[in-house]
């Protein structure tokens, strides 16, 4: 039985090596033999769960249609890389597998470097905002994808990230600003995007507001006269915050190992 006969845009006959296993169109679609004998006719529930419709609502307690596609796909799919899938985001929002991936095509956009980003923003449309700002990563080239700090089908970690931490993440590609240090800056243990907008920001190096502003969200007198840098004293000529800011003297703000770098200046 050939069903490339009557669908020859779907490419996936039998025998068709879908992620390196030999499948077959009813392994995922069901059994076709009262399909074929009424082709024209909608496929049943039996026949097509990933052709569930929304005719096909369920009752109260029974599977939603992205839970009776997802769990097809699941079926083979069920390894510890979607040990999570359940109580993630993707998962809870309804988000079903071919949302995403593309069932029968040989190269799956949202698998390649080059496009995954593409298919990722089209549902993330704030995110793909922030990836066109001039300080960010090097998305858009391929060279940091979604899934190098993400994982869709769910994990431990906030945001759907990796690891259990934003800092974790983001020390896996930044090792420079991991420690342990003699004189740690608090923030960096802590979560990266205190300071940081990692998708992408209008400020050098990610920032989330500019030098001192930013510093001045945490240290307001610490070892400086207690006056709020908030640029209004640039109407009256005064002239203290022209150039200035407070990595040019504290330039290791991540932390350091000198002995003489308690105020991270060192």
């Amino acid at each position: 039985m050939n069903c490339s006969a009557c669908h020859p845009n779907q490419k996936l006959n039998l025998g068709f090596k879908h992620d390196s296993n030999q499948v077959t169109c009813q392994q995922c679609h069901g059994a076709s033999a009262e399909h074929m004998k009424n082709p024209m006719q909608s496929p049943t529930q039996t026949f097509s769960a990933v052709h569930a419709d929304s005719d096909l609502n369920p009752h109260d307690g029974e599977p939603s249609v992205a839970e009776r596609q997802n769990q097809t796909c699941l079926g083979c799919h069920n390894d510890t890389q979607r040990l999570h899938w359940s109580f993630g985001a993707h998962s809870l929002a309804e988000v079903q597998c071919t949302d995403c991936h593309q069932l029968h095509s040989q190269q799956d956009a949202v698998m390649a470097r080059s496009t995954q980003a593409e298919i990722c923003t089209d549902c993330h449309l704030d995110i793909k905002a922030l990836l066109n700002y001039p300080s960010r990563h090097p998305v858009a080239e391929g060279q940091v994808i979604c899934s190098d700090c993400h994982d869709s089908h769910g994990n431990v970690g906030e945001h759907g990230l990796k690891t259990a931490n934003p800092t974790d993440t983001c020390t896996h590609c930044h090792p420079e600003t991991r420690g342990p240090f003699l004189f740690e800056h608090d923030p960096v243990t802590e979560d990266c995007g205190l300071c940081h907008q990692p998708h992408g920001s209008t400020i050098e190096s990610m920032l989330v507001a500019r030098t001192p502003f930013l510093c001045q969200q945490c240290h307001m007198s610490s070892g400086h006269p207690s006056r709020l840098a908030d640029g209004t004293a640039l109407n009256g000529g005064d002239n203290n915050l022209l150039a200035r800011g407070c990595s040019n003297c504290h330039s290791q703000v991540h932390g350091s190992n000198h002995p003489a770098g308690s105020r991270l200046m060192r």
